[in-house]
């Protein structure tokens, strides 16, 4: 998955907000993901009713993710959703 962020980065720039990658990893971020997905609830591909208490992260968490790959991390609302 790393290589193909990696790619896609390089070819489409900075440019482009939503370059994300699941489950969220710091070697996705470091690779061109600046999009990561945080869970909670109910998540068929885990194991536990859940999933936050297990594979899915909150939004502190992959905050911290982006951030610790040097990613620029924006507060408030998303760019998406703005005018």
């Amino acid at each position: 998955m790393a290589h193909i962020l990696a790619v896609v980065r390089l070819a489409m720039g900075y440019s482009i907000p939503g370059n994300c990658t699941h489950e969220p990893n710091a070697v996705g971020a470091q690779a061109g993901a600046n999009l990561l997905w945080a869970e909670a609830g109910a998540n068929p591909r885990d194991i536990v009713e859940e999933t936050e208490a297990n594979r899915g992260f909150d939004m502190k968490k992959c905050q911290n993710i982006l951030a610790e790959a040097e990613w620029q991390v924006l507060k408030g609302p998303s760019r998406f959703f703005t005018r």
